[in-house]
């Protein structure tokens, strides 16, 4: 760490240029004026030009008796300089992907309190759920229903974890970012160590947290097939993942993409359809309802299954095929059984898409931003 915090607290600054010859020893202070540069890290910028720097130190009124011992001794008249091989640019980012990766898996595992609060999400968020969502039949006995609105529930908190989880983690090291990309540090290792790290968690979260609602809701009587839920659920969380990293890397201030957030996340509830019928907006509105990330999570949650259950106007419940189920929310354009609107496959192709296009953007933005440091 060159900057003039960390450099202000040691005796002495010595510099030296190629062939280990001495171009400066002394105060920090004092080599700003030297260099005629406004902070130590900038040093380094005067070394591209043409000056004799080793000999104008020597004619420097502060050359004192040490710098006179060492006048006469050149190492680059003395040692053969090394031969400098060129590393293979692949090697190279595939070793800093690995380190970094490392590095960061040791930080949010030493983050205990981080990790209790990671672990407990999705047993509380099941809770919640397994609470409201059960009702009393004609025998008095409580029964739980997945309904659309738990499906919902169930999808949204997938995304949700993705994005909590995500949306300071470029913001909260990008002093000590900065710092190593003056010594090579490439942006693309360092934006994918976080998206393998933050993917497991994230992964791991939605994968608990769907396992556990659909043993509590027996999804399996509902023809929910346990490994798409599992698939669905994952690309879910990747796809908030992904769009808080972008968020992170927008903003400069923990604070800023914290805010943001009931800015993302309430129009993935507005127009996702579990609130006002697709099929009835205003053809504005249903258009912007295919920009919504929440809207391809949730069909894709439903149509991980076979039926629903539905309340009817006496207050019970009874099952409903999935074709009406998206006929009621709008997902699909006409009242044709046949007809299920966008395939469970295409729908997992475009989540697929929008996590590559969000990761993508935040690599470029990153790259942007470093630039104008």
């Amino acid at each position: 760490d060159l900057t003039d915090q960390i450099i202000g607290q040691v005796d002495n600054l010595l510099v030296l240029v190629k062939g280990g010859r001495l171009a400066f020893l002394g105060s920090q202070t004092s080599s700003l004026s030297f260099f005629d540069v406004p902070s130590t890290d900038k040093i380094f910028q005067k070394f591209g030009t043409n000056v004799d720097w080793p000999k104008k130190y020597q004619e420097h009124v502060s050359y004192g008796i040490r710098e006179v011992a060492t006048e006469h001794f050149d190492v680059a008249d003395k040692v053969d300089m090394p031969t400098i091989v060129k590393s293979n640019p692949l090697k190279t980012l595939w070793r800093q992907f690995v380190t970094l990766t490392l590095r960061y898996a040791k930080v949010k595992l030493r983050d205990r309190t981080g990790l209790l609060v990671i672990l407990l999400q999705p047993p509380i968020l099941a809770a919640v759920m397994w609470i409201v969502f059960q009702f009393t039949n004609k025998e008095g006995e409580w029964m739980m229903v997945p309904t659309s609105a738990m499906i919902f529930m169930l999808s949204l908190s997938c995304l949700w974890f993705g994005m909590s989880v995500a949306v300071r983690e470029l913001i909260t090291d990008q002093v000590i970012f900065r710092r190593e990309r003056r010594v090579g540090v490439k942006v693309l290792p360092y934006v994918f160590s976080k998206v393998v790290v933050l993917g497991v968690i994230t992964a791991a979260q939605a994968i608990f947290l769907t396992g556990l609602m659909h043993h509590l809701f027996v999804l399996d009587d509902y023809g929910f097939a346990l490994d798409n839920l599992l698939l669905v659920a994952s690309l879910t969380a990747w796809m908030g993942m992904s769009l808080g990293l972008l968020v992170s890397s927008i903003w400069r201030s923990s604070e800023a993409a914290v805010g943001t957030l009931p800015l993302i996340l309430l129009p993935q509830i507005a127009f996702s359809s579990i609130i006002y019928n697709l099929r009835n907006m205003e053809p504005f509105a249903e258009s912007t309802s295919w920009f919504i990330f929440q809207r391809y999570s949730f069909d894709a949650f439903l149509k991980c299954g076979e039926k629903i259950a539905d309340r009817n106007l006496r207050g019970e419940y009874g099952d409903m095929v999935l074709s009406g189920t998206l006929w009621k929310l709008g997902l699909k354009k006409t009242d044709s059984v046949n007809d299920m609107g966008v395939p469970l496959d295409q729908l997992i192709q475009y989540m697929v898409l929008i996590t590559c296009g969000l990761l993508a953007a935040t690599v470029i933005r990153v790259w942007f931003r470093d630039r104008k440091m």
